[in-house]
């Protein structure tokens, strides 16, 4: 008998050893997330995970890979337990995920991209506010969108009310890529995103001076991501060592120099002065 009472002491043991594990999607969404030649996983959101690992390193963290058109699905699926950085709030996903109540990560709102030409003809002067709703609507321009990708509520009302001809979604990995490539090809108008991610896609393949981003009437200046577990009682667990873990990266030269890395020179002086004053006004912890 005594062998068994060996092997239930090393498995107990063992069983109060294990780390507590948090386990992150990571999409290839550059420069949030994409993978160096050597396979390393880098970019914005990647990074600010690695500043969170560093205030909790008694919790093991743990990634997998999926197609970005998957991640709600993953995410909002009861059987599992995921969590993703940087999402909007939505009342159908506040349904099904679990939020942080501290921002994750900050950014300039959602802008449009097009050809150069295209702006010319619609009278566009660079550096600009342009409406999304009168881009659909009146001018009837073609828009390039990720599946399952929210923009805020302003935004998505917009995208509902246009007629399903004008929107191509493109599922899979490097979606944004591609449609950035159809824009370039003339083969759609306009392509909805983030300034960081649609000028570091243009400069990667050597586009950016055909191209031009428009802030947009309809949304916000900035824009807050928030971290979303999949919503089961180990999710509410990691949400609250995450809110806590964010308060502590708030305040370093780190974070700041993370959001801002891949950010078009153009926007740093204003965001940087946005950014200053959001972390400073952040909640302090319980």
């Amino acid at each position: 008998m005594k062998w068994l009472f060996s092997l239930l002491f090393i498995l107990s043991s063992s069983v109060s050893l294990a780390k507590e594990q948090i386990n992150w999607l990571i999409i290839d969404f550059p420069p949030y997330y994409f993978n160096t030649d050597d396979k390393k996983l880098l970019g914005r959101d990647r990074s600010v995970i690695a500043l969170l690992q560093q205030q909790l390193p008694n919790i093991d963290f743990t990634y997998q890979t999926i197609p970005g058109s998957r991640l709600i699905h993953d995410l909002t699926n009861p059987s599992n337990q995921f969590c993703f950085l940087s999402l909007y709030k939505t009342p159908e996903r506040l349904q099904k995920i679990v939020f942080t109540q501290t921002s994750s990560t900050f950014g300039m709102a959602p802008t449009v991209m097009m050809l150069k030409e295209k702006a010319v003809k619609l009278n566009l002067m660079s550096h600009t506010h342009v409406s999304l709703k009168k881009l659909l609507i009146i001018d009837q321009l073609t828009l390039g969108l990720s599946p399952n990708r929210s923009f805020g509520n302003n935004l998505d009302v917009i995208i509902n009310q246009a007629i399903s001809a004008q929107i191509i979604n493109r599922a899979g990995m490097d979606i944004l890529e591609n449609l950035v490539m159809m824009l370039h090809k003339e083969r759609l108008d306009i392509v909805l995103g983030y300034p960081d991610e649609e000028m570091y896609l243009a400069q990667k393949h050597l586009i950016n001076e055909d191209l031009r981003i428009f802030q947009l009437d309809e949304a916000p200046t900035y824009s807050r991501g928030y971290i979303g577990c999949t919503n089961t009682p180990k999710g509410a667990e990691h949400i609250a060592l995450l809110d806590n873990a964010l308060l502590n990266i708030y305040q370093t030269d780190d974070y700041q120099r993370v959001l801002t890395r891949w950010l078009p020179p153009l926007f740093h002086q204003q965001f940087n002065e946005f950014l200053l004053k959001a972390t400073r006004t952040a909640p302090t912890k319980q």
